[in-house]
């Protein structure tokens, strides 16, 4: 897989030294993404007697991690959905939750372009304003309108004026990152708490994976895949239907003051294969295609954005974050 261009952006790294021979762990993590190296903080804060070893088959951050649209937002947006499957409580209990996100990121200490400008759910058809209003009503009927704040035509342009936009909605709780400067940022701090080891799948090591002390023996248990293939396949999407596409245009920063998109606000669409886009630190403007294409992505763009039609979309491209398999 092409590296992105925020991961030729992002400071280099230092390389993991390979995985040879057998080790011994209490915990091995397959998979250097944002879920191996989170887990690997978080054991090592909570059980620091913990031996932890993470493997990964290329450099941290290489998959989906470093090559995401860099949105960081709970669940907030999600609560009219979640509220249907898990019930008010839970539903309000996970997006509490995703609160700390942000700061969680923020606490790293390190530059990942943290911007801290809410989200803005846009409607362009009559059935993306029926979308909003329902996640408008859930936030006010489970007392937390604050989450969901409705914005009018004016309101939405005050913020990014396009003329296929309509109403809208705010999700303060929303900011966004270079992700693979998080990806980055990340590996400090859990190679303070563990070995992180490269894998490649012409090797086949093994690890013995031992319960916690004061744990039954019989948990023990032997791991012989090649950890190789194992740390490719966790780049891959569950769900081997989907896939999305993002693509980042040349520094365009006088168009994106002529459309007053100064906020740093993130931007997405009411469908349900949405099209997302934000602004870069440096001036660039990135769009996404959940359930599309490249073509798509950059027609997103042109559409949704058309003061932005000159843009030039320059090599190296983003896509695909999720190719289809």
């Amino acid at each position: 897989m092409a590296a992105s261009w925020w991961l030729e952006e992002a400071p280099p790294d230092e390389a993991a030294p390979p995985l040879t021979d057998d080790l011994v762990a209490d915990v091995a993590i397959v998979g250097g993404g944002y879920c191996g190296l989170w887990t690997a903080l978080t054991l090592r804060e909570r059980a620091p007697e913990l031996r932890i070893v993470l493997v990964e088959a290329e450099r941290c951050g290489h998959g989906p991690s470093g090559r995401n649209g860099g949105f960081l937002h709970g669940c907030w947006s999600m609560l009219a959905w979640a509220r249907d499957v898990l019930g008010d409580a839970r539903a309000l209990e996970l997006a509490r939750a995703g609160a700390g996100i942000l700061p969680a990121v923020g606490a790293l200490g390190e530059d990942v372009w943290l911007r801290e400008a809410g989200m803005v759910e846009v409607a362009t058809t009559n059935r993306q304003e029926a979308a909003l209003d329902r996640a408008v009503a859930a936030a006010r009927e489970l007392g937390v309108p604050e989450e969901a704040v409705p914005l009018s035509p004016d309101e939405v342009a005050a913020r990014c004026r396009s003329p296929r936009f309509r109403g809208g909605v705010l999700f303060r709780e929303c900011a966004t990152v270079q992700p693979a400067r998080l990806a980055r940022a990340l590996p400090g701090g859990a190679r303070r708490g563990c070995r992180a080891l490269r894998a490649h799948a012409r090797e086949s090591p093994r690890v013995l994976c031992r319960g916690a002390e004061g744990l039954d023996p019989s948990t023990r248990h032997r791991a012989r895949d090649e950890f190789g293939a194992c740390a490719r396949a966790a780049d891959r999407p569950t769900d081997r239907r989907f896939s999305s596409y993002v693509v980042l245009t040349e520094p365009v920063t006088e168009p994106i003051e002529q459309i007053g998109w100064t906020g740093g606000e993130a931007i997405a669409d009411g469908r349900m294969f949405l099209y997302y886009c934000r602004t870069t630190n440096d001036g660039r403007v990135l769009m996404g295609s959940a359930g599309g294409t490249r073509r798509q992505a950059e027609r997103g763009l042109r559409l949704l954005l058309p003061a932005l039609g000159k843009a030039r979309v320059p090599l190296p491209k983003l896509a695909p974050i999720f190719p289809p398999v």
